[in-house]
């Protein structure tokens, strides 16, 4: 029986703990592994497009060289890893990278992962990686940062190399950080005073969210990977409901049944594309990119 995705994200909490209060590993990373095993031929909703454009790459699992973009606990990563993916690497502007490295050297023997970095240069040289990924991150970067967080990843991989994202924007009806409808549809000042009046503000809404339309991310990748296939209309045909989504799950049962509908299901996904979080897939078309991503 394949665990759930909230019994896999108990084994990691309880993995990361002992991993902070300087604990034996080896136990808690084989119940940690055990679960995620156990899903594999079935992987978390959240998961299964990374883990399936990772397969569709016909190259040995732990041969492949991946960079999350914005590894936040590393939940993600650490889920690849216990799949056999052993070139995993993150990066984020703060986070719990002692702990998670700690686990990744118990887990395999591998040296340094995770990073921390400034936001605006990746600590790596050109062309180290296969695979480039985030996953609901590039609302958070703020306006400095959103030009030279492309342009980083499309130096770090190589050519014919993959970058897969997962974006929130400012097209999709339910903000779900604020938990509110439509309100980020208003001028971005007038939208911060409603939330004010109806008590949805926080540093984190003011700080760090970032709404931008799908069409300037999508721009965004064609410039710097000469490549962008949108591929959400793909995540809305597999559609499921699982019990870690917010916001209403009756809408999103809805979806499902239209989504999968045999003659609707096509026209309901295209119309719905750009209503629902986007979901790209890049290939690095090398000779495409700008001067100045050529030779940096």
């Amino acid at each position: 029986m394949p665990a759930s995705w909230s019994e896999i994200q108990s084994a990691y909490v309880e993995l990361v703990r002992t991993a902070e209060s300087g604990g034996n590993i080896a136990p808690a990373w084989g119940r940690y592994a055990e679960r995620v095993i156990s899903t594999k031929s079935a992987p978390p909703y959240h998961l299964a497009g990374l883990v399936e454009l990772l397969e569709s790459m016909n190259k040995p699992a732990a041969e492949i060289r991946i960079l999350e973009h914005g590894c936040g606990g590393g939940s993600a990563l650490l889920y690849l890893l216990a799949l056999g993916y052993a070139g995993i690497h993150g990066v984020d502007l703060g986070g719990r990278m002692a702990a998670l490295d700690r686990i990744v050297s118990a887990a395999g023997g591998i040296e340094q992962r995770f990073f921390v970095y400034d936001g605006y240069r990746l600590p790596f040289p050109a062309a180290s990686f296969d695979f480039v990924f985030s996953q609901q991150v590039l609302e958070h970067v703020a306006p400095p940062m959103i030009g030279p967080y492309y342009s980083e990843e499309a130096r770090v991989l190589v050519p014919g190399g993959i970058a897969y994202h997962q974006v929130p924007h400012r097209l999709v009806p339910y903000e779900s950080h604020t938990r509110t409808w439509f309100i980020h549809y208003l001028p971005w000042p007038l939208a911060l005073r409603l939330y004010r009046l109806i008590e949805r503000d926080s540093p984190l809404t003011r700080e760090h969210l970032f709404l931008r339309w799908p069409g300037f991310h999508r721009r965004q990748l064609r410039r710097w990977f000469g490549h962008c296939r949108d591929i959400t209309g793909e995540r809305l045909r597999k559609l499921q409901i699982r019990e870690y989504y917010d916001g209403p799950a009756r809408l999103r049962r809805a979806m499902a049944l239209l989504a999968g509908a045999p003659i609707l299901g096509r026209a309901f996904t295209a119309l719905m594309g750009n209503l629902v979080m986007l979901d790209t897939m890049s290939i690095k078309q090398d000779a495409a990119l700008p001067h100045r991503a050529r030779t940096r």
